[in-house]
């Protein structure tokens, strides 16, 4: 009786029948009744299709189909071509046609040993600790001798698609302690790879090296989570017998490497300058934590003891950062990192928004609107070299994409163009029966939109993994040196039919510079078909860098699924909030000191901003810059504060200042001049007038009467005034009669005394008192009056005058 074939990879080379625009399924039944799966080609293949039947099933035979293209599959009248039913055996799992046959549509072929392939991405681990090479290289395996033959026949040489490809190495990178990884390049066809010491070995001219391994010959080594470890989900230990190879010995380790649970006190992401405990619980008698940025070099920690069994590392990330617990054979046990975002305190600014919504009109989609041209006339452009784009109302193919309103305008899933279709006229119409496969939903709208309205999101049909599905590359950003926040949302846009068990979605989304060195990355892992939108979200440094590009990369299976919605793909950073504090109003004429506060510093830059100060030149009618000085005196790096002697009372303007402050000065010192870049990485006060307070002053009379009514000819009562004030100057006095005197003492004394003279006439005498101070700064005084009224001295004779 034949094995259950349910949830089983099966491969088959075409071979003759590889022709005429064909494509290729697997018709399967048994118990649980029967169904169709499409296959898809091998990378880097020409023959070689696959495709994995449904699993939780009873199937335990198969025919496969040559079926015409273009034509509708899951249908017996376009199949040109069938193998003969088939009883699957767990011990093969690759069929290989063989030849036309005579008078009927069956075609012979034969079943060969067991097949499987490692997708380009993969994580490959080796374990130096033996073999104790300078360096390890990594060879992917392109030919074999013989198809049907044993392992010994598979060499290391061949043309694996490429030019040369057929014995390149690749050089592997360290991981920890002796593990070395390596993230493949390209897909290992037949899953072999050979280890060597250096990359100048040839098949004749062996310098060290491992025997040809086959990784994926049996169903027992799935494919499964590469990014995170090799396909076995171990490590392989191997014995340099001394001679040309190092071949598998007895002490050969494939186990899974060990792991440990690293349990952290917040979920991710944690919130910039905040602490997170990282805790593990391990047999180990001693182990060590390390960290890096980029999960390759390590550091190790050393705030922390190590050595118990039960340890925690409390950790203050400013950026997303790997933490890795190592045992005491220097062996990594577990990797966990730390997601980190941004609270931003000060002003959020969008630097980037790829949001595939519609014009600036802000006319939103619906299922008639042509999609792709009002993206790229926004400037998001999608590049069109990696997959290719699906008009609106047709099908989406695997390795294609659409911009959509709802996936429910992209085909439903249900996949009727021909494999060999590789251009949009010959795509299929959304078929009108949507409905009653339902593999898709039909509710799925964009989450940034009100309620009951309906944006654009950006949906692809995945195909291989480590395939690059959508690059972005910004305008410039003008964000050197900020802490910014990275988001974006994800759906899995498959819905259940019932029969097919669904592919989640599994991709990464690496910000790199422009020189495709990775900055920061955000996983997107086992997304289910829940109609459920999941944002993905990392903060990051951006360096020198004033433009990014952005790379979605596949990791999840081909198949019913792992169809991707993405949207609203953002860069927010922040700008600091900054104010004077408080209000300025000071005494006039005194050194003045202003001071700058702001919100946000620390979430935003990395470096202490340069506080550029101005002052605003009323004559010429601009901003001057006030040059830069230590602390009081002027601009500078951290200069929040700033002295000047302030202006004298009643000037015609006050004074006036701002403060722009950035991490680069030339930014700041632009955004000064009158030419701001769109950027983030400034701030600017509001203006500020600085008013100013006098000095104040006292005018007092001391002693003697200020009014006094006497006889003409005789002494007055004497009078003593005195000011005071921190800018007094002097007193004076006006307006005295001849006779009196105003006698000045201590500068801020004055007396006034003396005999009135005689006029034979009653007078009126109105003597002021000022109090003098520093023009401008002193507060003025109204001045005090000395009043003094004479009547005639009494016995003098009356002379009259009369007319005659």
């Amino acid at each position: 009786m034949a094995d259950n074939c349910s949830g089983k990879t099966l491969f088959l080379d075409t071979g003759v029948w590889n022709s005429s625009g064909a494509w290729f399924q697997i018709y399967y039944y048994g118990a649980s009744g029967n169904g169709w799966v499409t296959m898809k080609s091998v990378p880097d293949e020409t023959n070689v299709f696959y495709a994995t039947i449904p699993s939780g099933y009873d199937y335990n035979t198969i025919v496969f189909c040559r079926t015409e293209g273009g034509k509708p599959s899951k249908d017996w009248s376009y199949v040109w071509n069938q193998s003969y039913d088939l009883g699957f055996q767990d011990s093969k799992n690759f069929y290989s046609i063989t030849g036309w046959g005579s008078g009927t549509k069956k075609c012979p072929g034969t079943w060969l040993a067991n097949h499987g392939f490692i997708p380009a991405g993969t994580r490959i681990y080796f374990n130096n600790a033996k073999t104790q090479w300078s360096n390890v290289y990594l060879q992917i395996v392109c030919t074999m001798a013989n198809k049907s033959a044993g392992i010994d026949t598979y060499y290391p040489k061949g043309d694996c698609g490429d030019a040369d490809s057929g014995n390149k190495f690749y050089k592997m990178k360290k991981y920890c302690g002796t593990i070395y990884y390596l993230d493949l390049p390209r897909s290992a066809y037949h899953g072999l790879i050979t280890y060597a010491a250096d990359d100048q070995h040839t098949y004749d001219n062996f310098y060290a090296t491992s025997a040809v391994l086959h990784y994926g010959w049996q169903e027992d080594y799935p494919c499964i989570n590469p990014t995170e470890r090799s396909f076995d989900s171990g490590r392989q230990s191997y014995s340099w017998t001394g001679g040309l190879m190092a071949m598998p010995g007895t002490d050969m380790d494939d186990s899974p490497m060990k792991t440990i649970a690293v349990t952290p006190s917040e979920a991710n992401p944690i919130v910039r300058g905040s602490s997170v405990t990282l805790s593990v619980e391990t047999s180990e008698p001693t182990w060590k934590w390390y960290y890096s940025a980029d999960n390759q070099s390590w550091t190790e920690c050393t705030t922390e003891a190590s050595g118990s069994k039960n340890e925690t590392l409390t950790v203050t990330p400013n950026l997303s950062t790997y933490y890795q617990v190592r045992d005491d054979n220097n062996i990594c046990n577990s990797t966990y990192r730390v997601e980190v975002n941004i609270a931003c305190k000060g002003v959020q600014k969008t630097l980037l928004d790829v949001n595939f919504d519609t014009d600036d009109a802000g006319a939103y989609f619906t299922a008639e609107t042509a999609r792709r041209e009002a993206i790229e006339e926004k400037g998001e452009h999608i590049n069109t070299m990696i997959y290719k784009y699906t008009p609106e109302g047709k099908e989406i193919l695997d390795g294609w994409y659409a911009i959509l309103a709802n996936p429910y305008y992209g085909g439903c899933g249900i996949q009727q163009t021909a494999k060999s279709c590789t251009d949009a006229s010959c795509l299929q119409p959304v078929r009108s029966d949507c409905t009653s496969d339902n593999h898709w939903f039909l509710d799925i709208k964009d989450h940034t939109q009100p309620e009951g309205r309906v944006g654009g999101m950006l949906m692809a049909n995945c195909k291989e993994k480590g395939e690059i599905i959508f690059s972005y590359e910004t305008e410039k950003l003008c964000g050197k040196n900020l802490y910014m926040t990275f988001s974006a949302w994800f759906a899995n846009a498959t819905k259940p039919n019932g029969t097919e068990k669904p592919i989640p979605i599994n991709a990464r989304i690496y910000i790199k510079d422009i020189l495709g060195n990775e900055i920061a990355h955000v996983n997107v892992v086992d997304v289910q078909p829940d109609g459920k939108w999941v944002n993905g979200k990392t903060a990051f440094f951006s360096g020198d860098n004033d433009k990014l590009r952005i790379d979605l990369v596949n990791y999840g299976e081909s198949g019913t699924g792992n169809d991707i919605l993405i949207d609203d793909i953002s860069f927010v950073a922040c700008s600091p909030e900054v104010k004077f504090e408080p209000s300025v109003t000071v005494d006039c004429g005194t050194p003045t000191t202003i001071t700058v506060t702001s919100t946000g510093i620390s979430e935003i830059f990395q470096v202490t901003p340069f506080y550029l100060w101005q002052q605003y030149d009323y004559d010429a009618d601009k901003w001057v810059d006030i040059p830069n000085a230590a602390q009081p005196g002027g601009s500078g790096w951290g200069n929040t504060v700033y002295t000047f002697d302030n202006r004298a009372a009643g000037a015609e303007h006050l004074p006036k200042f701002r403060v722009i402050l950035s991490n680069d000065e030339q930014t700041a010192r632009d955004v000064g001049a009158g030419n701001p870049p769109d950027c983030v990485n400034f701030a600017m006060t509001d203006e500020i007038e600085v008013d100013c307070n006098c000095i104040p002053q006292t005018l007092e009379k001391v002693s003697g009467s200020d009014e006094q009514t006497i006889c003409e000819g005789t002494a007055i009562e004497t009078v003593v005034y005195r000011t005071t004030g921190a800018k007094a100057t002097g007193i004076r006095c006006e307006g005295l009669p001849s006779g009196l005197t105003a006698a000045v003492s201590g500068t801020y004394n004055l007396t006034i005394s003396g005999t009135l003279p005689v006029t034979g006439a009653e007078e009126a005498y109105v003597a002021k008192i000022y109090a003098e101070g520093v023009e401008g700064i002193a507060c003025p005084l109204e001045p005090m009056e000395l009043k003094i009224n004479t009547y005639i001295k009494p016995g003098e004779p009356t002379v009259k005058y009369e007319m005659k």
